[in-house]
């Protein structure tokens, strides 16, 4: 009688502990049911090491994206004067008498925003956060970038398009990406900043906008959007510009932000002919001269 006894309470024991993990079974299916696409993805990447991304309906696990901050502090130089200006070491710069480079109302007449004000709500209407000034840099961005290649000029000719002629070709050179950029950006309250750049035998236009925001604060938007619609990973480039007030203004920004330090504002270069990210490249570099033009 005993030995029955003692049978039934192991077979209870027993039955308890399947029961227990049954339980534990359902527990974790009805927690992994409650969970969205995002979570998921993130809980089985976490155990890589990695972020998760859902992208293009696919769980993706990456490495997550840090910045390499690379920026230029101008000194004598401001980008409402329109004067164009020698570029020297260290970023310093003197104005210039006479300049290889085309005159600013030959891209100012082109710009257009109300032409091209559709395409580019429509180009951030779909990201989160819409309205977010991150949003709208990266959002028409890669919505030209998407819609756009690199055509260059007739021979021997400088022509220079309408933005949404730009649009509908689908094709164009430096300049018409950028007078099609700062349309679409101006047509949703940003302020860009077209920028000309030579040296005695060739030029290049791209643009600048500037970002009321810290740049630390911007950064952390900046990296949620990249590696959700990007395929970057890791340490990767931004390239900015600052202007001071002084030659000893700069150097103090340079060794606040060589230290770590953040900043309260800041411009960032955005040059559409890469099709990579805004802030992805220093179109500056290897240029003699360079002219702000203001839109």
């Amino acid at each position: 009688m005993q030995r029955r006894d003692g049978v039934a309470v192991v077979l209870i024991i027993v039955l308890l502990f399947l029961l227990a993990l049954e339980l534990k079974y359902i527990e974790d299916s009805l927690a992994e049911a409650a969970m969205g696409n995002e979570e998921k993805c993130n809980a089985i990447c976490a155990s890589e090491g990695k972020a998760g991304y859902i992208i293009e309906g696919y769980c993706n696990c990456r490495v997550p994206i840090t910045f390499s901050k690379r920026w230029m502090c101008f000194w004598n130089v401001s980008p409402m004067s329109e004067k164009s200006f020698a570029l020297e070491k260290k970023n310093g710069a003197k104005p210039l008498r006479r300049i290889p480079v085309y005159p600013s109302e030959m891209f100012k007449e082109k710009i257009d925003p109300f032409s091209v004000r559709n395409y580019a709500v429509k180009a951030i209407a779909s990201h989160p956060n819409s309205n977010d000034i991150a949003t709208k840099i990266f959002g028409i961005y890669d919505y030209v970038s998407r819609k756009v290649s690199y055509i260059s000029d007739p021979l021997g000719e400088e022509y220079v398009a309408w933005p949404n002629e730009t649009l509908g070709i689908g094709g164009g050179d430096c300049e018409d990406y950028a007078i099609l950029l700062a349309s679409m950006y101006k047509s949703v309250g940003l302020k860009p900043t077209l920028v000309q750049v030579h040296n005695r035998e060739y030029g290049h236009v791209f643009l600048i906008v500037p970002v009321g925001d810290t740049l630390n604060g911007f950064l952390e938007k900046y990296k949620e959007i990249l590696e959700k619609n990007t395929r970057y990973s890791g340490e990767i480039p931004f390239h900015f510009m600052i202007f001071g007030t002084s030659k000893e203004h700069c150097e103090g920004i340079n060794r606040n932000l060589a230290d770590g330090g953040d900043i309260n504002s800041f411009n960032i270069i955005i040059d559409g002919t890469t099709r990579d990210y805004p802030g992805s490249a220093n179109p500056v570099k290897g240029y003699e001269f360079i002219k702000f033009i203001t839109l």
